[in-house]
């Protein structure tokens, strides 16, 4: 499975010719699915704060629902936000030659290299 959702929520998949398969999830956000939403982004929420970020999120809900009723269906797709082509480079391997000037900003180089506290035994 792609993604995961308590059972209960309604979900509807609408097909349109751009941009392709459009998720829709057309409810209301509950104290419930919120915790939900926080224990799969592994956030860790206070009960009080299950209220504001579920009015915080149906509004942002609510804005995604906005865009999606907009028309695209004669839009070209874009790949960035200029018509041009950016200038391309040879996919060259090089040391990048500014060692010294990364280093210098190290609290302690040693030999050319970054010096760190052992922190595994």
């Amino acid at each position: 499975m792609i993604f995961s959702r308590p059972p209960d929520i309604p979900l509807t998949i609408e097909t349109r010719p751009f941009p392709g398969p459009i998720l829709r999830i057309r409810m209301s956000l509950d104290r419930k699915t919120v915790a939900h939403i926080a224990t799969l982004a592994r956030i860790r929420l206070k009960d009080e704060e299950l209220d504001l970020y579920a009015k915080e999120l149906d509004g942002i809900l609510h804005w995604v629902e906005q865009l999606n009723a907009v028309d695209v269906s004669g839009v070209e797709p874009m790949s960035g936000v200029g018509r041009f082509a950016l200038p391309k480079r040879k996919d060259e391997v090089t040391d990048g030659n500014c060692r010294d000037r990364i280093l210098a900003n190290a609290p302690e180089p040693a030999a050319g290299f970054f010096s760190v506290p052992k922190v595994v035994e």
